[in-house]
């Protein structure tokens, strides 16, 4: 896949993902709902408390999303893999395309930055992994 919105408009038309329009928010709300359909289809939430845009996750929840994703079949996943981890490739520096539709100064506190559990002292950008034997388990990035 080319990037992420032609890969949301290929999920919509494979119907394997849900549009949650209902207002919604930031602390512990949005990881409950993901957590929920943790496995299932990806979510879109277009109406996030406090912010102007869209919250995607469940993105890479199953193994048929990512295979898709990547545009490879699944006999070949491991082997894509270990290519591009001994392999990584540079960034392309472009002068058009939609990475430069909307330039501006970096500001995170513009954009939601989701709380997932009771106990956590704040927000935080995370890469989650959730199992059914370890439910907290998390990696902070």
């Amino acid at each position: 896949m080319s990037d992420l919105r032609a890969f949301l408009k290929q999920l919509e038309k494979n119907k394997d993902i849900i549009k949650v329009k209902e207002l919604i928010g930031v602390k512990q709300e949005i990881a409950a709902a993901l957590q929920r359909f943790d496995a299932g289809k990806a979510l879109i939430f277009e109406n996030v408390d406090g912010y102007d845009v869209k919250v995607v996750g469940g993105v890479c929840g199953t193994r048929s999303r990512i295979l898709q994703g990547l545009g490879i079949e699944a006999k070949d996943l491991y082997t894509r893999l270990q290519q591009a981890i001994k392999n990584p490739k540079r960034c392309e520096i472009v002068e058009k395309g939609p990475v430069t539709e909307v330039i501006e100064e970096g500001d995170l506190t513009r954009i939601p930055v989701l709380t997932h559990f009771n106990g956590d002292p704040g927000p935080f950008i995370t890469s989650v992994y959730f199992t059914r034997r370890a439910p907290t388990a998390r990696w902070r990035t």
